[in-house]
């Protein structure tokens, strides 16, 4: 029930997030095709992170671009306290802030958006850093390490790069690694034992730099193309499994429709790079570890926001052509 009401709550923030940037009917367009996303109702019946981290990183991406586009205090301070909720529920939105202020820095204006947002955006960093507080502090008394985030960064690194690693999960390679194997029988705690795994995983990628970016670029098409994976084949997913056809076939038009949209944004006002830089944020992020179906997910609401700018544009470009074409043939009859 708990996941289901999440779902919910990250369409209502696509639905805002459209709205805020675009138009209303922008946001209609993003909330129908989010509807229609798969994997957005067959993972709603799973206990996972990413539910929850769906909507608060939705909701923080909201605050802030109200609060840019608004200059409100309160709504970058909302965006703050968000976006701490989402790092502590997933790593990977701890270097979110610098997305958001990307954002501000290529958008024309920027010197004078920062100025008259000083204040607010001090607000944003410091409502995010008072909410991870307290599990930082909690980690560095516990591990001895300034932790803000989890423990697993080093392991998901090198689960994604090791000699055997093909761009899926594979933790067997891991355990049975030498200094792995040292470590754990030393007993060392998890932050160090999480360092082996990094100092491994990097050892690993600076002698192997080619196929460490033959896999990146691997990882990049499997998060782009992939259907299933054992998470959905472990659950028994019928939907996906019997609707994986139009699954791809829809993610690939939503991609479509997004890269039109978000290239076609940037030329009026650049609001699509919000959503863009996050999508490639995401992308970048997940084709460095290794994938799965479900990693996709935190990057979809933004490829539905832009997807649904892209047919809206595109609905509107058609619209132009029949006008034109109508009153050509007018005055030609006349």
């Amino acid at each position: 029930m708990a996941q289901s009401l999440l779902s919910t709550a990250t369409l209502l923030g696509i639905y805002l997030l459209a709205g805020q940037l675009f138009s209303r009917k922008v946001a209609m367009t993003g909330l129908v095709l989010a509807a229609c996303y798969l994997p957005f109702i067959a993972y709603a019946h799973v206990l996972m992170s990413e539910t929850l981290f769906m909507t608060f990183l939705v909701f923080s991406a909201y605050a802030f671009a109200r609060g840019v586009l608004r200059s409100s205090r309160l709504w970058l301070c909302l965006s703050g306290i968000l976006c701490g909720l989402a790092a502590l529920t997933r790593s990977e939105a701890l270097l979110l802030p610098v997305v958001l202020l990307l954002w501000i820095a290529l958008s024309r204006g920027r010197w004078l958006v920062f100025r008259r947002l000083k204040s607010g955006l001090v607000l944003f960093v410091l409502a995010m850093a008072l909410v991870l507080a307290p599990w930082t502090i909690h980690n560095y008394l516990d591990q001895k390490q300034f932790i803000p985030g989890d423990t697993v960064g080093g392991l998901n690194l090198l689960i994604g790069n090791h000699p055997g690693a093909d761009g899926t999960f594979d933790d067997a390679p891991v355990w049975s690694n030498p200094a792995v194997t040292a470590a754990v029988s030393q007993g060392k705690r998890e932050a160090a034992l999480d360092d082996v795994f990094r100092d491994q995983a990097l050892s690993w990628i600076s002698s192997h730099p080619g196929r460490f970016l033959s896999l990146t670029g691997w990882r990049m098409l499997l998060f782009l193309s992939r259907v299933n994976d054992w998470l959905v084949d472990g659950i028994g997913s019928d939907t996906l499994d019997t609707l994986s056809g139009f699954q791809r076939d829809y993610t690939w038009a939503l991609l479509f429709f997004a890269v039109a949209g978000g290239f076609a944004g940037l030329r009026q006002g650049r609001r699509t790079l919000l959503p863009l830089l996050c999508f490639f944020y995401f992308l970048g992020g997940i084709s460095v570890f290794y994938f799965q179906t479900r990693y996709r997910l935190p990057a979809m609401p933004f490829v539905l926001v832009l997807a649904a700018y892209g047919l809206s544009a595109t609905g509107g470009s058609l619209e132009r052509l029949i006008r034109w074409r109508r009153s050509r043939r007018d005055n030609a009859s006349s």
